[in-house]
C-alpha cells in the first residue's frame, strides 16, 4: 500500500489552493497600492534607504494576512458528510 502524498489529500490541496489565490490578492493589493500611490506610500519607500526592504516586509505582511483569510473561508465553507442543512 502507497503512503498518501500530500498532494493527494482533498484537504492539503485545498489549503494550497486558497493559499495560492491569497497570495495572489495580495500581490494585487500591494501592487495597487504602491502604483495609486496611496497616502504617499510610493513616496515613503522611495525616501527610505532600502525600498526592497519596505515592499517586502509590506508584501509580507499582506501574504500572511489575505493568505490566512483565504485559507479560513475555504475550512468554513467545508460541510460536513451528511450535513444537509445549508444556512
Amino acid at each position: 500500500m502507497k503512503p498518501e502524498t500530500s498532494t493527494h489529500n482533498p484537504l492539503v490541496r485545498l489549503l494550497a489552493v486558497n493559499l495560492a489565490g491569497g497570495i495572489v490578492a495580495a500581490m494585487v493589493a500591494v501592487a495597487g497600492l504602491i502604483a495609486l500611490d496611496s497616502f504617499g506610500l510610493r513616496r515613503l519607500m522611495l525616501v527610505d534607504r532600502h525600498p526592497v526592504v519596505v515592499g517586502a516586509l509590506l508584501l509580507f505582511a499582506f501574504v500572511v494576512t489575505l493568505g490566512s483569510l483565504a485559507m479560513g473561508s475555504a475550512i468554513m465553507m467545508l460541510s460536513r458528510p451528511g450535513d444537509d442543512s445549508s444556512a
